[in-house]
């Protein structure tokens, strides 16, 4: 799994002019951890929800899609803390493995 890095609380906002008027994108900054040294820097889009808290995060299930033609998609990004996702890892019942017989 990537660990999503927030950095800061720093907003940042951009105003673009359209035909119904000015729209505001509002955006923060985060890094993705994909293994190795290195982290890929990335602007997160927040639309109207609130700034994430500098932290660690993991991708919440609901930011995956489905496109039209079967292809896994990247929603609007959704993040949940990690130590949450730990947390509510940790809490469930192991899984049991079933093993059959084949005759």
């Amino acid at each position: 799994m990537s660990i999503v890095r927030v950095k800061d609380n720093v907003l940042i906002e951009r105003s673009v002019n359209t035909k119904t008027g000015p729209q505001i994108f509002r955006e923060q900054r985060a890094a993705v951890v994909m293994g190795g040294a290195y982290e890929t820097v990335f602007s997160l889009k927040l639309g109207s929800a609130p700034l994430y808290p500098p932290g660690e995060y993991l991708i919440h299930p609901d930011s995956y899609g489905i496109d039209d033609y079967g292809n896994l998609v990247l929603r609007r990004l959704k993040l949940i803390s990690l130590s949450s996702a730990l947390k509510e890892f940790a809490s469930k019942e192991p899984l049991s493995v079933v093993s059959s017989k084949v005759s």
